[in-house]
């Protein structure tokens, strides 16, 4: 049985420990945040000497627990949980989002409402009780924690696997299988406990299907039909890293379908899948102005194994997921990342024109901050060309590095650029030049 043992989140829970603040644990679903908070943390905390009648778990997902996804009803459960127990409770409760906001019935005021961060901060104020939580919703943390809780509460994201950890653990090092089963399957954990192809591929639509697309449906109350929203992200999922324009995916959508989509609820669903944590947004940015470019984002999927499950594995565009798969390291790593603009004067029929150059991600921390291309193969020189241009222009001196399949060894040409291996950049094998490996 393959286990992943993911500790950098037990550190990041060990850092945050009686903070006196929610641990607010978000992630896709079926990523592994209940299994990071109620098994590996939970066995940390028992190793460490913590009794387990302290650690108090529930998981509002089963059905037997139906009855306590109220407000009232939780906070009377976690109030008699901890009754009589001495030292510090750890409180455990599994998808938080479950519990629907009410209106006071004390006030009768609609807008007078109670979320479950009503519940769960009166708890904040004892010392001796730790509270953590899990949730599907993006919202979780920004609305009803920072909000409802008068920012009480700290955000533990969690990603589906990283590369390294699947290669790892479930390819026994093995780079160049691990690459071809990553870009195809993902790092969901439970893909990788399955025997076959065929089994991961059936899990996968199985559970974009039956879980991803039903869940966003339900929990936004989107008003058409699963064909209709499931169209919308198969559209998302065949333009990965390309601008992503509202109206044209809704003309798109009318001339294969026959069925009008307003360019307002294109956008209305693509929040939906973003705030499920399906795909994640990367903004345009001007790096000579240094400002946002209004529209036209491009979107990037959380997991690349549901981003083919949507297209039915008929998709498997090397290219594009491994644009896709850089993007999601960089944000697994912390960082900011936004997509760079610089504008370059072109002479075409005799008339000075504007043209836009792309740098693939501007990669942003309080410690650093570099410019990133990545391409599978750098060898031919119009491809190096094309590849570094953008970058020679930007005029500043922060580090400008292309992520390649092709160089074996990390090196620098004579513009300064980084031509940096992409196994490399995903395992961070000591190269000789570990700064660059972001």
């Amino acid at each position: 049985m393959i286990e992943f043992k993911r500790e950098n989140y037990i550190e990041k829970l060990r850092s945050l420990e009686g903070d006196g603040r929610v641990k607010v644990i978000t992630g896709p679903r079926r990523s592994g945040k209940s299994y990071i908070l109620f098994k590996l943390f939970k066995e940390d905390l028992i190793k460490r000497g913590i009794e387990k009648k302290n650690i108090i778990e529930l998981a509002l997902d089963k059905a037997l627990n139906a009855g306590l996804r109220d407000v009232f009803k939780l906070s009377e459960f976690t109030r008699e949980s901890i009754s009589g127990i001495n030292g510090r409770k750890y409180v455990f409760i599994d998808e938080i989002q479950l519990i629907p906001e009410i209106v006071n019935p004390f006030t009768g005021n609609k807008e007078d409402k109670l979320s479950f961060a009503d519940a769960l901060r009166d708890f904040t104020d004892e010392p001796d009780i730790d509270l953590y939580v899990t949730g599907s919703n993006s919202k979780l943390l920004s609305y009803d924690v920072e909000t409802r809780s008068r920012d009480r509460g700290d955000e533990i994201r969690v990603y589906p696997l990283s590369f390294k950890e699947v290669m790892e653990t479930a390819y026994d090092g093995n780079f160049e299988a691990a690459f071809i089963g990553y870009l195809t399957y993902g790092g969901l954990p439970r893909v990788y406990t399955l025997e076959n192809d065929a089994e991961r591929e059936n899990y996968l639509i199985g559970l974009y299907e039956k879980t991803y697309l039903k869940d966003v449906i339900e929990r936004w109350r989107l008003q058409n039909s699963e064909f209709v929203v499931g169209s919308i992200l198969k559209v998302i999922a065949s333009n990965i890293g390309l601008i992503t324009n509202f109206k044209r995916i809704s003309d798109i959508f009318y001339v294969n379908n026959r069925i009008k989509v307003s360019p307002e609820t294109v956008k209305s669903y693509i929040d939906a899948f973003s705030d499920a944590f399906l795909i994640e947004e990367a903004n345009r940015r001007n790096l000579k102005g240094n400002s946002y470019i209004k529209g036209g984002s491009k979107y990037y999927f959380e997991d690349l194994g549901i981003r083919n499950a949507i297209t039915y594995f008929r998709q498997i565009e090397k290219t594009h997921l491994l644009e896709n798969l850089v993007y999601m390291e960089l944000k697994r790593r912390g960082y900011l990342v936004d997509v760079g603009i610089i504008e370059k004067n072109c002479l075409e029929d005799g008339k000075n024109r504007k043209k836009q150059l792309e740098v693939d991600f501007v990669a942003r921390s309080y410690l650093r901050k570099a410019y990133v291309q990545c391409v599978f193969d750098s060898s031919k020189e119009s491809t190096e060309i094309r590849e570094t241009l953008p970058l020679m222009m930007i005029p500043d001196s922060f580090e400008k590095i292309l992520i390649t399949g092709f160089a074996l060894s990390a090196y620098q040409n004579d513009k300064g650029i980084w031509f940096l291996p992409l196994r490399d950049f995903l395992v961070r094998a000591p190269s000789g030049v570990s700064k660059f490996t972001l």
